[in-house]
């Protein structure tokens, strides 16, 4: 496996619970179509389908920090739906 630079980002990432996220690159007009009418933004988490949506055109930089900024918003959804499946019980 290819070692990732400071900014790439990895196509997956599996988290406790069996959990896996995938990160994928859109298009602006797809990221339009994701985020709903009047929306604009670099990137979504969709819960859903368990996929952190990237517009393609920004910098690397700006890539991994929109990543890390959605992985926030998917680290709360996923340590909800742990509890609900007893995990936070001792």
């Amino acid at each position: 496996m290819a070692r990732l630079t400071r900014y790439d980002l990895p196509e997956f990432i599996t988290f406790p619970g069996g959990f896996v996220i995938a990160i994928k690159r859109v298009t602006p007009a797809e990221m339009k179509t994701l985020a709903g009418e009047g929306q604009v933004c670099d990137g979504l988490w969709m819960v859903d389908d368990l996929t952190i949506y990237i517009v393609r055109g920004i910098s690397k930089k700006r890539a991994a920090y929109v990543a890390l900024h959605e992985l926030v918003h998917c680290c709360h959804d996923l340590a909800h739906a742990l509890v609900n499946k007893g995990y936070g019980r001792a």
